[in-house]
């Protein structure tokens, strides 16, 4: 037991200097590269702390415009841990936003089937991707699904019956458009 806890601290040590030492290097020039034995280090280190210092590092990189975080946030999801589902969630927008609809799909899609409660900015960039792709159908049933939730609050609520709305109205379905408008504007 004091021998597990004390490869913790010396792990977290490890961890703490490794993450300096990139942070300050991407803070000082945005084009780091990070370096082959800060890679071999951490490859050593546990699955939580290889999580942490991607995350951190694919943070840092965002913070300078580089798109290397990319990169960081698909190490991360190849780890397969589910507490870093915020990291699914932004490689999933930005996919989204650059167009790639097929890779968007799958990683919105992984994050919603983790938590759906939690996960409604993920719901919605899904539908988006699905009206996207063709399938509004499928869009308006998770609109449809986030709006009889009783646990979002009113802003949430509001974005998915808007949402909802214009999909309505791009498919001619005036009726239930405008039932989404008056639900939207109760709120």
């Amino acid at each position: 037991m004091h021998q597990e806890i004390a490869l913790n601290i010396e792990e977290n040590k490890l961890l703490g200097s490794l993450l300096n030492e990139v942070q300050l290097n991407i803070s000082e020039n945005n084009n780091y590269q990070i370096d082959k034995n800060v890679l071999k280090k951490i490859s050593e280190l546990s699955e939580q702390s290889n999580n942490i210092f991607w995350h951190n590092v694919a943070m840092d990189y965002m913070k300078v415009k580089n798109i290397k975080y990319i990169e960081c946030l698909e190490k991360i999801i190849n780890l397969n841990d589910t507490s870093y589902m915020s990291a699914c969630h932004i490689l999933g927008r930005k996919y989204l936003e650059d167009g790639n609809l097929n890779k968007a799909f799958d990683i919105l899609n992984s994050v919603i089937n983790v938590d759906k409660e939690i996960y409604f900015n993920a719901r919605i960039d899904l539908a988006i991707v699905l009206e996207e792709q063709g399938n509004p159908e499928s869009a308006i049933k998770i609109y449809s699904d986030i709006v009889k939730q009783t646990n979002i609050n009113d802003k949430e609520y509001a974005k998915a019956q808007q949402k909802l709305a214009g999909l309505y109205m791009k498919r001619k379905m005036y009726e239930q458009a405008e039932k989404c408008l008056n639900n939207f504007t109760q709120t």
